[in-house]
């Protein structure tokens, strides 16, 4: 996928909440600037750490898990569950 086609898939309703990783073998910070203004919601350099892109990937979908619930407790006027402590974003030193 190029930043041509993350571009357009932000652009879409349908899929604009899809989270994307891009993968790319270019390394420049220019790149990586360029990879998130196309939209992608993170980018890794080639070679890609097998345990990096795991931990990329649920970090992505639990963000989109939450965003997916905030945006149904709005469609239904209810106010969103708070996150469980083991779920917050922003742990205290030490709690990890």
């Amino acid at each position: 996928m190029g930043w041509k086609s993350v571009s357009c898939s932000k652009t879409i309703p349908a899929t604009r909440l899809i989270p994307v990783v891009m993968m790319t073998a270019l390394d420049r910070p220019e790149d990586r600037i360029k990879s998130l203004d196309a939209g992608a919601d993170d980018v890794l350099t080639k070679p890609v750490h097998r345990d990096a892109l795991l931990a990329r990937m649920r970090t992505s979908l639990h963000l989109k898990r939450a965003i997916d619930a905030t945006l149904d407790s709005l469609r239904q006027g209810t106010t969103p569950p708070p996150p469980e402590d083991r779920d917050a974003v922003f742990r205290h030193e030490g709690d990890y």
